[in-house]
């Protein structure tokens, strides 16, 4: 079986071949051309290849279909939009965004190459679930204002966020981050691990962002904890 589900992506029609075929799924690889196989009993171990699967044909709907392109052409995926903001996940071409935003934080030393901001999209968003991710103004995306997310801590997964001295005082952070709360607490494939916001005790700014964002999370699964240092 060879089926190439097509829809709309952005502007433009996208297509990704469902197969249950080795030669094809193989050939479909080798061209970057976005493949789901469709295992069986009898196909799982020969089909182990293909990155993405499913044994139901009928489970791939239009957010697979779109994960799956996207991942294969390095295509970053949208997570959110709020009122002002695009959040999305990091890619390769944010590394001189990225740098910036560290540099403008006093981050001299932070350097990390193209070909690690694209592996992070299957070294930590496959694995986990979330990361952190590219925080964009809406009205033009091009312009990166900071990162914000999650990351795996011993005992608890911490919520970080940077933005850049321009863009700060205006509540983007606190309007990211309540974003990103309430994309986590939605997640049913998430653990139940307590979200922390560890903040330097001499960093009044941010301790009043976390109150704030204990106080609107209060009450949910996901309310996050305070830890100062």
């Amino acid at each position: 079986m060879n089926k190439f589900y097509k829809q709309k992506f952005n502007t433009r029609e996208i297509s990704v071949l469902v197969s249950d075929e080795e030669e094809s799924l193989r050939k479909a690889l080798k061209n970057r051309i976005p493949a789901i196989a469709c295992i069986g009993e009898d196909t799982e171990y020969k089909l182990s290849f293909v990155p993405y699967a499913v044994e139901d044909e009928g489970a791939i709907d239009e957010d697979y279909l779109r994960f799956v392109y996207c991942r294969t052409n390095g295509i970053p995926l949208e997570i959110a939009r709020t009122e002002r903001l695009l959040i999305r996940e990091l890619c390769a071409d944010d590394r001189e965004k990225t740098r910036k935003v560290f540099l403008d934080n006093g981050e001299d030393a932070f350097s990390i190459s193209g070909e690690e901001l694209q592996s992070y999209s299957t070294r930590v968003y496959d694995l986990y679930r979330y990361g952190y991710y590219a925080v964009c103004l809406l009205e033009n995306p091009d312009i990166m204002i900071g990162i914000a997310g999650f990351n795996r801590q011993k005992g608890c997964i911490e919520l970080g966020y940077i933005i850049r001295k321009e863009y700060r005082r205006q509540g983007y952070a606190f309007e990211a981050c309540t974003e990103l709360l309430n994309l986590y607490e939605k997640d049913p494939t998430v653990g139940e691990e307590t979200v922390t916001i560890i903040i330097s005790k001499d960093n009044f700014a941010s301790l009043s962002l976390a109150k704030k964002l204990k106080d609107r999370m209060a009450g949910s699964r996901i309310c996050p904890e305070i830890k100062v240092v």
